[in-house]
């Protein structure tokens, strides 16, 4: 079995635990009946067609990759070897599967439904933030199509909602401080991340929070373990309880199934968690309405 991962080996270990966990519940055990080889891109885009054919040079029984990105620089140099995808942001529009019912190709796995949650997220940011007058979002780099949806999702929100927006682009760690002391400046309460997976990388998480504690503002991300590490808040798919689903689709597929025929699963359960001690930190009180919908709240 090979796996790409498109974080640092250490910031992917938890996502690794829980597929190994599921597939040890079916039978398969690292070691005893299933060979694991791994590469993680690190957050690099440019790397993930250089890793995908060091794995597919091994000649794996199922090419396991984190996300449809992942998965189609597997699928551009394979059209055999079966491939299971995790964190599907948009698997149709990248062009890596025919459709959501039928892939109809060598790939088949879990569309997060990404870019229309993303609306989703600046609604539950007003709804903490009343008094949120302009939203900032925050992007890296140029982002491409899905990037350009996201932002049209934003920005469509934003129209609704009666409240501004401003737009900064990043390209380095080190141009963080400088957008969250432009905003400060500016009095801005609320800024929200075009889903990158740069975004997801341990040490840019971190950087973010302490940021955004600084200056006390606040954002909903799209990750958990964000909201885990000191985010404001989250409304998204579970990223490490997907891993774990994924081990059923493994399963399948080294029991002889055929991923053209399997169906891409859509995530139907997404999970909105708040984080109370950085409201508290951040001088703002989660109303009741968004308590009550939260299903989990870190005190």
């Amino acid at each position: 079995m090979a796996v790409l991962s498109t974080i640092p080996a250490v910031e992917a270990k938890p996502f690794g635990d829980s597929l190994f966990d599921g597939l040890r519940e079916l039978g398969w055990v690292k070691g005893r009946n299933l060979i694991v080889d791994a590469r993680y891109s690190d957050g690099d885009r440019s790397r993930l067609p250089a890793l995908a054919a060091e794995l597919l040079a091994l000649k794996p029984d199922v090419f396991l990759a984190a996300t449809d990105h992942a998965a189609k620089a597997a699928a551009a140099i394979s059209n055999s070897t079966p491939i299971v995808f995790v964190v599907g942001a948009d698997p149709v529009g990248i062009g890596l599967v025919q459709s959501l019912a039928h892939p109809g190709v060598n790939a088949t796995g879990f569309s997060e439904q990404i870019y229309e949650l993303v609306p989703k997220r600046v609604f539950f940011l007003r709804e903490a933030l009343p008094k949120l007058a302009t939203l900032a979002v925050l992007e890296y780099g140029e982002g491409g199509p899905g990037a350009q949806q996201s932002l049209s999702g934003i920005a469509s929100a934003a129209r609704t909602l009666g409240i501004g927006m401003l737009h900064i682009q990043v390209d380095t760690p080190e141009e963080l401080a400088p957008a969250f002391e432009s905003w400060a400046r500016q009095g801005l309460l609320g800024f929200i991340t075009v889903p990158n997976i740069w975004f997801f990388r341990g040490k840019i998480i971190q950087q973010i929070n302490a940021l955004a504690l600084k200056y006390r503002i606040g954002t909903c991300t799209s990750a958990v373990e964000r909201v885990e590490s000191g985010s404001l808040m989250s409304y998204g798919v579970n990223y490490i309880a997907l891993f774990r689903r994924s081990a059923t689709l493994v399963d399948r597929i080294l029991k002889g199934a055929d991923p053209a025929r399997i169906p891409v699963e859509q995530a139907n359960v997404y999970e909105l968690v708040l984080n109370k001690r950085t409201a508290g930190a951040i001088g703002i009180t989660f109303p009741s309405s968004l308590l009550l919908q939260a299903t989990r709240v870190i005190e």
